[in-house]
């Protein structure tokens, strides 16, 4: 995700990429609306190059948000709050949507028909829940068709946010991609690509503390908050005796319960700011997901005891309650992440520092997963599945706390990162590669250096001059 970040900002193909990879996704979703028994195979290599080219595509579209807080001169910082919760609301509105959808289809208008339609196609593998799924595939395939065609068509073009190194056989010159062209120059695309990566690491990490506290806590929060999912079907299962009619309606439930919470995460933001309600909401997760395991212990002692009566195994329905609170606080949690990461992202680089942060919301999910498994390996009750993500929650609340104050935040996101080998000018057109130009070579070396040690003196404004001369002589 970084490496094509960089490829980006460096180049004038953001927009181009994007509708490539919003094309491939619509014809994956179109493709494996023939998933059968006998197609499970293909279809499981389609869907993990789809989530791969989904990634891809939350990259490209949201490295737009930090444009538009910093270059469109019509978003002042409280209309992106609007925009934001917006943007949310679209988005969770958008899955109760198709969830209440394929609920009434499946269960309410043609439960019978696709009944019919699954036992005539039984020579061909086909069950209740394939049906169910190539409808789900069809209905998303519709709407990509509608929605990826606007959202790409509205995207602007985006230019070069500074040029990209491309090393010179001769080391006292410096070239543009352009001019070297051929399968070289795309080699050197790649190298320099991962090159810059490493030197944006490395500025992150001795020059930028806000960012740097800021990824850590996402990828601790990501690990703790997006593999609720998984997670809550099998307690909910297990402990209350749910269905997937039952899982349908809490889920459905918890989407409509994020709307009020994106509401109460941009007004504790605007009241604040977006670190202060981000901090509030881990901590509300860890407590109400802690809450939540002595709730689920609770239930399942109930069921223990009353296991001979009549309403054994019946559903508990505080499960949706518990549902309605985690929607109600991950509406608030992934609003006021966006936010804080669109306000907060340095100049020039805002694409590979969205695949910085895209990365770290992947990187650990797979961990509590894991920790879950070997949890019920080792006979341990359902609930239990939840202290991991506890575990990972309470650290994201404490590498939050740990980063500096919303004020030098907003500093730190003025200025560009001190990369060694970019010139930080709006007009700069060539780049020096590091350790192939001397300063006596080329003069602007000599001049990032300063910039980076802190040593380059401000320009002193000629009007001040006569001031200074007559302070000199009195």
């Amino acid at each position: 995700m970084p490496f094509v970040g960089a490829l980006m900002d460096s180049t004038p193909y953001r927009r181009k990429l994007g509708t490539v990879v919003a094309t491939l996704l619509w014809m994956i979703q179109t493709v494996q609306i023939g998933t059968n028994e006998r197609t499970w195979f293909a279809m499981a290599v389609l869907q993990a190059i789809a989530g791969v080219l989904f990634e891809f595509h939350f990259l490209l579209s949201v490295s737009y948000l930090p444009d538009i807080v910093r270059y469109h001169t019509n978003f002042a910082e409280q209309t992106f709050h609007g925009f934001n919760r917006t943007f949310y609301a679209l988005q969770f509105g958008g899955q109760a949507a198709f969830l209440l959808i394929m609920v009434l289809i499946t269960r309410v208008i043609y439960p019978q028909v696709i009944a019919a339609m699954s036992d005539s196609d039984g020579g061909s593998g086909t069950s209740l829940s394939v049906t169910t799924g190539r409808i789900g595939q069809g209905i998303s395939s519709i709407t990509l068709l509608i929605v990826f065609p606007l959202a790409w068509k509205f995207f602007p073009e985006s230019p070069p946010k500074h040029p990209f190194p491309v090393a010179s056989t001769t080391s006292a010159r410096t070239k543009t991609c352009g001019t070297t062209g051929g399968v070289c120059c795309c080699f050197r695309l790649l190298w320099q690509g991962f090159q810059q990566n490493y030197y944006t690491a490395k500025a992150i990490v001795k020059h930028h503390k806000p960012l740097q506290w800021f990824l850590t806590t996402v990828a601790l929060s990501e690990a703790g908050n997006s593999t609720l999912v998984p997670v809550v079907i099998t307690t909910m299962t297990q402990i209350y005796r749910f269905d997937a009619s039952y899982v349908s309606i809490m889920f459905f439930i918890s989407l409509m319960s994020a709307l009020p919470g994106i509401v109460l995460g941009t007004i504790v933001s605007k009241r604040f700011n977006p670190q202060i309600a981000h901090r509030v909401v881990l901590a509300l997760l860890t407590v109400g997901t802690l809450g939540a395991v002595f709730v689920m212990r609770r239930t399942a002692r109930w069921q223990e005891e009353h296991m001979a009566d009549d309403e054994a195994g019946r559903p508990q329905y505080s499960g949706f309650l518990l549902g309605f609170m985690w929607g109600c606080l991950l509406g608030w949690f992934f609003t006021t992440q966006q936010l804080y990461f669109s306000a907060s992202v340095p100049p020039k680089q805002e694409t590979e520092l969205s695949g910085f942060y895209v990365y770290c919301t992947i990187i650990l999910t797979w961990v509590p997963t894991l920790m879950g498994s070997f949890l019920l390996e080792f006979g341990m009750n359902a609930e239990m599945l939840l202290l991991p993500l506890v575990g990972f929650q309470f650290l994201s609340f404490v590498s939050a706390c740990c980063c500096p104050n919303w004020t030098e935040v907003m500093e730190k996101a003025k200025d560009p990162l001190p990369l060694p080998y970019i010139l930080q000018h709006q007009d700069t057109t060539s780049i020096v590669i590091p350790g192939e130009s001397s300063t006596e070579d080329n003069p602007h070396s000599q001049q990032t250096q300063e910039m980076i040690s802190g040593t380059m003196q401000t320009p002193r404004d000629p009007s001040n001059v006569d001031v200074e001369n007559s302070n000199q002589q009195a």
